[in-house]
């Protein structure tokens, strides 16, 4: 049967032919080389139901020819996501890890300077971006 797999908050869409004994995993799996967003990125959902990896489509009665079923991209957190830039750029692990050690630590510093005022306005601008889907 044919899916569909649309990445929220975004138009990208990706088309697969699967079997009903075919893995969530492996649904995954294509979408990490078709999309080039890494497996554990990913969190696939059919009518607000989060898919779980080891199932399979048989699983999961709703699925039929045609399904659209949505990508959710989990963003990383904290050091992970620093280091990970930091390497992007060229930098080794170490000095990667210990600069997103030191950028996690000057952002909670600045963040506890911040007035009310500022926070409020941090706040607002985050709500913005949101909204727009970025």
């Amino acid at each position: 049967m044919k899916i569909t797999i649309k990445k929220l908050q975004t138009q990208e869409e990706f088309n697969f032919e699967v079997e009903p004994s075919t893995k969530i995993i492996d649904i995954k799996r294509d979408i990490a080389i078709k999309g080039k967003q890494k497996v554990s990125t990913q969190k696939l959902l059919y009518m607000g139901r989060a898919l779980l990896d080891h199932e399979t489509i048989s699983k999961y009665p709703n699925i039929k020819d045609g399904a659209k079923i949505h990508l959710l991209i989990i963003k990383p957190e904290g050091l992970e996501a620093a280091a990970r830039y930091f390497k992007e750029k060229g930098m080794s692990d170490e000095k990667a890890n210990r600069l997103g050690n030191r950028l996690q630590v000057v952002a909670k510093e600045t963040f506890n300077k911040m007035s009310w005022d500022d926070i409020e306005r941090l706040a607002l601008n985050i709500l913005a971006y949101e909204h727009i889907g970025l």
